[in-house]
C-alpha cells in the first residue's frame, strides 16, 4: 500500500484476488483508491460483506456476495476466465477416490490431542473452580490450531499405501526413445507424508524427482527441465513449494495425495499442467481418506468455492466429494468441537 500510494497509478494484476473471504479484497480496493468512493471505509466494507466469527475471522456474508461481484465488475476490475482467453486449451477433469483406510494412527493422533486439551481443561478447573467459559474455549482453540496439522499429517500417512498402488498402476513406461510420454505428478503437503511417499517410490525402482522445501532454486529449474524433456516418470511435488511459477505440461495426470483448505492453491497446482502448451486433457485424482480430516477439508473447499463463485459469477467449486448436507468445519472449529466434547464429558 505504501508503494502504491507513491505511484501515479496502481493496477493490481492477479488471478486470485480472493482466496476465501471478501475481506481479502479490501487492500486491493484501497490500493486503487476505490475503497472510500464505493464503500465509505474499510469498516463499512467489512460490515456490508462479512460477518465476524468468535475467533475474530471475517466470514462471507452470503446474501451480499452477488452485490459485491456486481460492484467489482461495474467499477473496479476487469476479469477474464481462463476459458475466455485460452480457448485452445483441452479439458480439465477432477476425480475422487474415497479410501477406506486403517485409522489406528489417525485415532492415536486424535487421542494425543485430546489428552493435551484435557490437561488445559483440568488446569482451568483447578484455577477457577469451574469449566472454561465459551470465550476461553474460543481463545484456546484459536491458539492451538497447530493441533490440526497433526491430524492432517496422520490423515496423509493413512494414504501412503493407496498412493503407492495408484502410482504402480499408472503406465509411465518409456517409449522407444527412452522418454516418458505420460509422466505422473504426485502432490503432497506435509514433510512427513512426502518422506513416506519418497521411500515408497524408491522401492518401486522407477525414476522419480522431488520438489520440496529442501530443493535449491537452481535444482528446481533443472528438475522441471528434465521433467518437460521426458526423462522423469514421476514428480513428487510439495503443494506449498511448487504450486506456482513452474510449467509441467508434459504431464496430463496428477494425483493429490493431500489437499489444501484453499481452492485457489489447489487450482494453481492443477494449472502447472493445465496451461499454455498442454495438448491433452488433464485428469486430477484426489485421494480422500474417509473418517479423517480429509472430509472436513472437502466441505471447506465446497463452501469456499460457492463464495468465490458468487463474487466471480462463475463456477469455482473444486471439491470432489459431495457432502453439501454436512456442516462446514474449519480447522479451528475442529479443535473447538473437541474441546466442547471433553468439557461436556
Amino acid at each position: 500500500l505504501k508503494l502504491a500510494s507513491s505511484s501515479k497509478r496502481a493496477i493490481p494484476s492477479t488471478g486470485t484476488p480472493m482466496f476465501a473471504s471478501p475481506s481479502e479484497i479490501a487492500a486491493l480496493l484501497e490500493m486503487v483508491g476505490m475503497l472510500g468512493p464505493l464503500f465509505g471505509s474499510r469498516d463499512e466494507f467489512l460490515k456490508r460483506y462479512c460477518t465476524q466469527d468468535p475467533f475474530g475471522r471475517f466470514r462471507p456474508r452470503r446474501g451480499a456476495l452477488e452485490d459485491l461481484g456486481n460492484q467489482m465488475r461495474a467499477h473496479v476490475w476487469v476479469r477474464r476466465a481462463k476459458e475466455d482467453v485460452l480457448k485452445q486449451l483441452p479439458g480439465k477433469f477432477r476425480n475422487a477416490v474415497a479410501l477406506e483406510v486403517p485409522l489406528n494412527e489417525y485415532r492415536r493422533a486424535h487421542k494425543d490431542i485430546a489428552e493435551k486439551i484435557q490437561e488445559w481443561i483440568d488446569k482451568v478447573v483447578s484455577e477457577t473452580g469451574d469449566a472454561p467459559t465459551d470465550e476461553m474455549v474460543a481463545e484456546y482453540s484459536k491458539g492451538v490450531i497447530r493441533f490440526v496439522s497433526k491430524l492432517r499429517v496422520a490423515a496423509g500417512l493413512t494414504k501412503i499405501d493407496a498412493a503407492a498402488e495408484y502410482v504402480r498402476l499408472h503406465d509411465t513406461a518409456p517409449d522407444e526413445d527412452g522418454l516418458h510420454t505420460r509422466p505422473l505428478i504426485v502432490w503432497f503437503w506435509h514433510r512427513e507424508v512426502g518422506a513416506a511417499l519418497r521411500e515408497s517410490f524408491a522401492k518401486d525402482g522407477r525414476p522419480f524427482a522431488v520438489i520440496d522445501a529442501d530443493t535449491k532454486f537452481e535444482d528446481k529449474d533443472q528438475i522441471v527441465a528434465d521433467f518437460q524433456a521426458g526423462s522423469t516418470a514421476i514428480l513428487l511435488a510439495s503443494i506449498p513449494v511448487a504450486n506456482a511459477g513452474i510449467t509441467l505440461t508434459r504431464a496430463q495426470d496428477m494425483v493429490l495425495a493431500e489437499q489444501d483448505w484453499t481452492p485457489a492453491i489447489l487450482s494453481q497446482c492443477e494449472d502447472r499442467a493445465h496451461r499454455i502448451g498442454q495438448i491433452e486433457n488433464v485428469l486430477i485424482t484426489s485421494l480422500i481418506a474417509l473418517g479423517t480430516l480429509d472430509e472436513h477439508i472437502q466441505r471447506a473447499l465446497q463452501k469456499k468455492g460457492h463464495t468465490l463463485g458468487a463474487v466471480y459469477q462463475q463456477d469455482s467449486n473444486i471439491a470432489v466429494l459431495d457432502n453439501s448436507n454436512d456442516d462446514l468445519m474449519s480447522a479451528a472449529d475442529v479443535i473447538q468441537q473437541m474441546v466442547d466434547e471433553l468439557i461436556a464429558k
